[in-house]
Parts: C-alpha cells; sequence; structure tokens
C-alpha cells in the first residue's frame, strides 16, 4: 500500500461524510463501494470497530449469548471483531443492501434488517437487544441524534447503547436546533438512560480522534 493509495481513500472517507450531503448521494457512494470498503477501512486506519467491541465485552462480560444489533454494520467489520471476541448473537441493520450483501458473505450476523436509521420507528421489537451498538454511523449524510430514541426504546432495561464516531462530525449531527450532545443529556434528564462513559481516543481513525459513548437504558 502507497501513501497515495493512503491518501486516495482518506477521500473517499472524507467526502461521504461531508457536512451537507445528502442521503442519496451516501446510499449511491456506498453501492459503487461496498466491494472495496474493508480495504479502504485498512488503509485509512479505521479502528472504531476494535474500540466499540472492546467496550461491549467490558459491559456484558461473561453474556456471550447476549443479543446485539449492530446498528449501521455496513460490511460487518464491527460484527467481525465482536465475533472474535465471543459473541455470535448479533444482528446487522444498515440503510445499503450492497454493504450487507458483502456482510452476509463473512457469516456473522443471525438477521440482516435493511433499513435507514433515523427518527422513524424501525420494525424491531421494543426492549429487544440486549446491547446497540452504532459505530461511524451517525455522521453527515448517514444519520443524527433524532435516531438516538429508537436506539433506546429497542434495546433492553438494564441493556447498553454503545455510540462511536469521529470527534470531528459531532457539530453537524444534531437535530431541530439542538446538539448532539445536547440530546444525550436531554435523554438522560428524561430518565431514558444514564451516561456510563464519554471516552476520547486518539487515533481513532488514521491521526483522527473519536468519542465513544457508553449509555445504560433505564
Amino acid at each position: 500500500m502507497t501513501s497515495a493509495d493512503a491518501e486516495k481513500d482518506r477521500q473517499v472517507v472524507d467526502s461521504i461524510t461531508t457536512p451537507g450531503i445528502t442521503v442519496e448521494q451516501v446510499m449511491d457512494m456506498y453501492k459503487s463501494w461496498a466491494n472495496s470498503y474493508d480495504q479502504s477501512m485498512i488503509k485509512v486506519l479505521a479502528k472504531g470497530p476494535i474500540f466499540a467491541a472492546k467496550v461491549v465485552k467490558d459491559v456484558l462480560g461473561d453474556d456471550r449469548k447476549a443479543l446485539i444489533l449492530d446498528a449501521g454494520a455496513g460490511t460487518g467489520l464491527v460484527g467481525k471483531e465482536l465475533q472474535s471476541a465471543g459473541f455470535s448473537y448479533i444482528d446487522a441493520l444498515d440503510g445499503c443492501q450492497d454493504m450487507l450483501d458483502v456482510a452476509k458473505e463473512k457469516g456473522i450476523y443471525m438477521k440482516y434488517i435493511c433499513a435507514y436509521l433515523g427518527p422513524d420507528k424501525l420494525d424491531i421489537p421494543t426492549a429487544h437487544y440486549t446491547c446497540t451498538v452504532c459505530v461511524g454511523t451517525i455522521v453527515p449524510g448517514h444519520a443524527t441524534a433524532a435516531c438516538l430514541p429508537e436506539l433506546i426504546r429497542i434495546t433492553k432495561p438494564g441493556g447498553h447503547v454503545i455510540i462511536a464516531t469521529r470527534e470531528v462530525h459531532l457539530p453537524h449531527v444534531g437535530h431541530e436546533g439542538k446538539s448532539f450532545d445536547d440530546w444525550l443529556q436531554i435523554h438522560e434528564d428524561d430518565n431514558l438512560w444514564r451516561k456510563l462513559e464519554r471516552k476520547r481516543v486518539p487515533e481513532y481513525q488514521g491521526e483522527f480522534a473519536g468519542i465513544v459513548y457508553t449509555y445504560q437504558i433505564l
């Protein structure tokens, strides 16, 4: 891999999360990118799946039968890390069927749900998952704070929601005039969940820092 290759993939990653990009544009890009997406993530040194899987392992302990949703699963990079950590009851949700088709080839997930993560109700029962993981999905053109009520709804009381994203994206993923962190606090004030940790991770993706949030459903 040359530095030029890495820079090209980094430009693609940056372009698909550019503030103002539409969901339709994002979906079109993913359709053409799906088959080479994993290689691109290696080139840009994306470590979000590794960090998130570690948090899942920490919060779930020895409960290897916990039902987990990978919300924004893409091609299954997070699922692969969860599987390596000993978890096997994992469902995948993503808005791009082409990405899910690549994930299916890995044989990681039990169920594949093609749906956009947003304010609309998902076709998932309330309090269904022990842990919901959302890595690299709450970014411009993908999902915003509007999806938080659904992440809370589908996760069992006592269960956990883990969200990881690049720090640079946070100013662009608010909702209805309030910031992302504002909405996290609003839902905590409403006694829907409680914050366990907000951790800043240097070199989350290359030289970019990330934020990993861990919440427990009340």
